[in-house]
């Protein structure tokens, strides 16, 4: 009769819970000092490659069991190495405040006739509008942190205009809020790649032309006013943040629609005419198909409500 190989006690667990231990242990003696627990919280991604390594070696045999437990000292060891010594590297900031800037940014227009417009939001609140007479292409008053990309490359007649912030830390004491008030030039044409953070936008594009593009919503949502003119297709990506969407009667709209669990409210003047309500659907204005100013929306929703309006 074959006897089945023996296997060692799974380790790793109660070595995981161990140093779970040992955290709230040093912290009240104040060998760790501030919150650990969003760093610990930062760092799921090694949990998981752990887990995946006790889960391949550890519970097949008495050499895997001592994998697993070595593996569990490792993380448990390095994590509270980390809380403690708290080491200067790249892209860690433990507890202190990333430095935060005011400035002002502007482009001259020059000869642009169309323009991409590409800008990243975070968790403040951002707004973007046509400016008035001006003879820059961009300008705009921006408060934010860490570092700021603002690239404006021309070729020919045709700009690339890049707007976005980076900082990285761990635990991060943000006391005063991130604020963007970004203008762009009416005379060009406008493709725009624009994501949408945790923080709110307030997207006018009512005075602008434009000749596509995509709008990420993500937490934070968003307010959209659409051109009264122009003939482009806009997509829309909703999160749980929700989009409201203002159109003025002046331009002929349709609306194909991805359903979301935050539903589409797409008010009078559309109308369905495939799909069913409340799921994948799509809706017009009357004489859509006709119009010399048309604009198509392309709106994957997620669980934030999808809101169309008149603006006028």
């Amino acid at each position: 009769m074959n006897e089945s190989p023996r296997r060692a006690p799974d380790l790793f667990w109660p070595i995981i819970l161990i140093g779970v231990g040992l955290v709230f242990l040093l912290s009240n003696l104040n060998v760790i000092t501030g919150d650990p627990w969003p760093i610990i919280a930062r760092l799921w991604p090694v949990l998981l490659i752990v887990i995946g390594l006790d889960v391949l070696f550890g519970r097949r045999s008495i050499l895997g069991g001592l994998i697993g437990a070595a593996l569990g000292l490792l993380v448990v060891g390095g994590v509270i190495l980390l809380l403690i010594a708290k080491p200067d590297l790249p892209g860690l900031n433990f507890g202190a405040s990333p430095e935060f800037h005011t400035q002002h940014i502007q482009a001259p227009l020059n000869d642009a006739q169309s323009a991409s417009f590409t800008a990243d939001l975070g968790s403040g609140t951002y707004a973007l509008h046509a400016l008035g007479d001006s003879s820059n292409l961009i300008e705009g008053d921006l408060d934010y942190y860490g570092d700021l990309t603002f690239d404006v490359n021309r070729s020919g007649g045709h700009a690339d205009i890049r707007l976005d912030t980076s900082f990285f830390c761990f635990v991060c004491s943000t006391n005063r809020p991130e604020k963007w008030d970004v203008g762009l030039n009416a005379r060009p044409a406008y493709d725009l790649d624009i994501s949408v953070g945790s923080g709110g936008a307030t997207l006018d594009l009512s005075k602008l032309q434009l000749s596509g593009g995509r709008i990420d919503v993500g937490s934070g949502g968003a307010q959209l006013w659409l051109p009264a003119s122009g003939k482009f297709t806009l997509r829309v990506d909703s999160g749980s943040g929700g989009v409201n969407i203002r159109a003025t009667g002046k331009a002929a709209l349709r609306v194909e629609y991805s359903h979301g669990s935050g539903g589409i409210n797409p008010g009078p003047r559309l109308k369905l005419v495939s799909g069913s309500e409340g799921r994948d659907a799509t809706y017009e204005t009357e004489g859509f198909a006709s119009a010399q100013n048309a604009i198509t929306l392309i709106v994957d929703g997620g669980s934030g409500s999808i809101n169309v309006s008149d603006s006028e």
